[in-house]
């Protein structure tokens, strides 16, 4: 028997379920937070490896860092084991986007499909129940053709 497949509503709830056990893990910043944070951190594996290795080295430097070198080796650890969740998420929201892409697309052809008909049908007496319908279709397709202004940015 096949499994069962779940509805999107009993992902959103497993995935609720899931952030609620890491929310100790999670940060949430803003983009620009995001951008600033990421920019200010541009050091190799190796920069990171000889910085461990100074405060195993050094108790002066370990006590002006506040953290053994075993703390920051397991950080380093940590960091990747996180990078791995990091990578599995971005594969499985690539996925998902990539689904509902195909079904827009899918639902946009039958859109266009039901217009055409309509508009055949509409040459034909008998089917003048679909007029309305029709101009109504026609009202919106040509909105959506036209072009979307963009808003000016705004002033600082």
């Amino acid at each position: 028997m096949a499994k069962q497949k779940p509805t999107p509503e009993q992902v959103v709830e497993q995935l609720r379920a899931v952030r609620s056990q890491i929310e100790d893990d999670i940060t949430y910043m803003t983009p620009q937070q995001r951008r600033d944070l990421r920019d200010r951190t541009k050091h190799s594996a190796e920069t990171i490896a000889a910085a461990s290795n100074a405060i195993g080295m050094s108790g002066k430097v370990q006590g002006a860092i506040g953290m053994s070198s075993g703390e920051v080796k397991d950080l380093v650890a940590l960091t990747d084991r996180w990078v791995a969740v990091e990578g599995d998420l971005r594969a499985m929201l690539n996925g998902v986007t990539s689904a509902n892409i195909k079904r827009r697309h899918q639902l946009a052809l039958i859109a266009d499909q039901v217009f055409a008909v309509t508009k055949q049908l509409l040459r034909s007496p008998g089917n003048e129940d679909l007029r309305t319908i029709f101009e109504d279709m026609k009202r919106l397709r040509n909105l959506e053709r036209q072009k979307k202004t963009r808003k000016p940015p705004e002033e600082v």
